[in-house]
């Protein structure tokens, strides 16, 4: 939904409401599929993201990074200010907010996608 700036994902061409449609040879048709596909791949290694841009196709090149949080790839989309300069108690609570922001975008996201569904279906 948000793509920050001077972010590797900004980097790499992300724009905010673009939607992933496919990572390397595997088709995204639901967040559950990104967070496979994003895994099965691993942290370090470059992909190719196919991405709907309103009407329009674009193919992007993204280098995906490691979690700060589990080590598990995630696509380019780091925590604002990063999680330093503060206690291990107050990262861990940045860590968790931006955690539970994470959800309700995957949960906003999840909605947009079922509505586009039962556009296309009709």
């Amino acid at each position: 939904m948000e793509v920050l700036p001077n972010t590797p994902a900004a980097k790499a061409g992300l724009k905010r409401n673009d939607v992933i449609v496919r990572l390397g040879d595997k088709d995204i048709g639901h967040p559950k599929d990104l967070r496979d596909a994003v895994q099965a791949a691993g942290p370090g290694k470059e992909v190719h993201l196919t991405v709907m841009r309103g009407q329009e196709k674009k193919d992007l090149k993204v280098r995906l990074e490691e979690s700060p949080l589990d080590g598990l790839p995630v696509l380019p989309v780091p925590f604002p200010g990063g999680l330093g300069g503060g206690t291990p108690s107050s990262e861990l609570q940045q860590a968790r907010d931006r955690a539970a922001q994470l959800q309700r975008r995957v949960d906003e996201l999840e909605k947009r996608v079922r509505e586009l569904e039962q556009k296309r279906n009709k």
